[in-house]
C-alpha cells in the first residue's frame, strides 16, 4: 500500500498552520492526562512544539533528531529512523508526561521508534501529535488535525517543492471532524 497518491501537492498555509494548533490543544485538553513536556521531533516537529508548548503554558521543550528521508524532494525514499538525542541528556527523560510533536505521520515507523525509546527510559505516560495523518497510516498518533493521501507541503518547507506540478490548498475540515484515536481503535502508546 502506497502512502502517498502521487498526483499532487497540499499546501498547508500559515494560517491553516495555526488551525491545526487550536484542533490539536483541545484535543489535548480534553485528555485526562496533561503533559509536563513537550517533545519535538526535529525538524518538522519544532514548528508545533513551539506553538503547543506556549498554548500549555509549559516552559519544559525538549527536542530529539530524527533523519528518515534520503532528501527534501517530493516523495523522498525513506529509511528506518536514525535518532539522535539532542537534549536533555538522556537520564533526565523518566516521570515525565510527555507529547511528542512532528508535522506528519506517515506511515508512523518515527513515533513507533521514539515512543519504544522513551519508554525504555521511563516516561510516565506517551501521548503523540501531529499536524497530518496519512490515510494509509499505521501506527497513528493520539491526536492529528487532519488527513492526507498525498504530498504535504508545510509553509516552514522550502518552496523548491511546489514549483512544479498541480498544487491544492491543505484546509481543515471542521473541528467536528477533529483527529483523534476512538476508544475501540485502542492506544498507541502509553
Amino acid at each position: 500500500m502506497d502512502l502517498w497518491l502521487g498526483k499532487r501537492l497540499l499546501q498547508l498555509s500559515w494560517e491553516e498552520f495555526g488551525n491545526s494548533v487550536d484542533i490539536l490543544y483541545e484535543q489535548i485538553c480534553q485528555d485526562a492526562v496533561k503533559p509536563d513536556a513537550v517533545v519535538a521531533l526535529a525538524r518538522g516537529g519544532l514548528p508545533l512544539a513551539t506553538a503547543l508548548v506556549h498554548r500549555l503554558e509549559l516552559h519544559d521543550i525538549r527536542v530529539i533528531s530524527v533523519t528518515r528521508s534520503a532528501g527534501d524532494e517530493r516523495y523522498a525514499e525513506r529509511g528506518a529512523p536514525k535518532i539522535a538525542w539532542v537534549g536533555p541528556a538522556k537520564d533526565d527523560w523518566s516521570a515525565r508526561h510527555l507529547l511528542i510533536c512532528d508535522d506528519i505521520a506517515g506511515d508512523g515507523g518515527t513515533l513507533t521508534a521514539i515512543l519504544g525509546q522513551l519508554r525504555e527510559m521511563g516516561a510516565r505516560s506517551i501521548r503523540s501529535a501531529t499536524v497530518v495523518c496519512n490515510v494509509n497510516c499505521q501506527n497513528r498518533p493520539d491526536y492529528w488535525a487532519m488527513e492526507s493521501d498525498d504530498w504535504v507541503v508545510f509553509p516552514w518547507e522550502s518552496q523548491k517543492a511546489v514549483m512544479d506540478g498541480p498544487i491544492e490548498p491543505l484546509v481543515v475540515a471542521s473541528r467536528s471532524s477533529l483527529g483523534r484515536r476512538s476508544a475501540d481503535e485502542g492506544p498507541v502508546r502509553r
